[in-house]
């Protein structure tokens, strides 16, 4: 329930443009998605599913706000359990480029129509009928 309630925070935040960034250097795996894999276990287990992680890195070192990633984190976690496959994996993958680190997630589901890819963004989207299992509530 904290994730949510912290998830619309910050939304709201970000529409008053006073959402406050402090970066610092933490570890993508052990301090922002590890703890939010944690919280959501229970759903996860409802669901049997499970999140896999893939990297070659020896370690996740990011600079950045850790409260953002795990809001990120957390948000394509609920929508992979919602939206996913029973008894499938929600994968994750961490590469490092340069200067840069690119975070790939994806899982087996129902997918999204090419023609509503353009409103992926809009504040409380969605895009399955209502009558369709995969759209009731996930939450305990």
């Amino acid at each position: 329930m904290y994730g949510m309630i912290d998830t619309l925070r910050c939304m709201s935040l970000i529409e008053q443009e006073k959402l406050s960034v402090e970066p610092r250097m933490f570890d993508l795996v052990h301090d922002a998605l590890n703890p939010v894999i944690t919280e959501m276990d229970v759903r996860l287990q409802k669901k049997g599913m499970h999140v896999k992680l893939n990297s070659h890195e020896i370690n996740h070192l990011y600079q950045g706000d850790e409260r953002y990633f795990k809001l990120v984190f957390r948000n394509l976690i609920q929508n992979a359990i919602q939206y996913g496959n029973q008894n499938s994996e929600i994968n994750f993958e961490i590469e490092r480029k340069d200067k840069h680190t690119k975070i790939t997630a994806y899982n087996e589901g129902t997918g999204l129509n090419r023609n509503k890819v353009e409103r992926v963004f809009d504040k409380f989207s969605r895009f399955h009928d209502k009558n369709d299992k995969t759209n009731k509530n996930t939450f305990p």
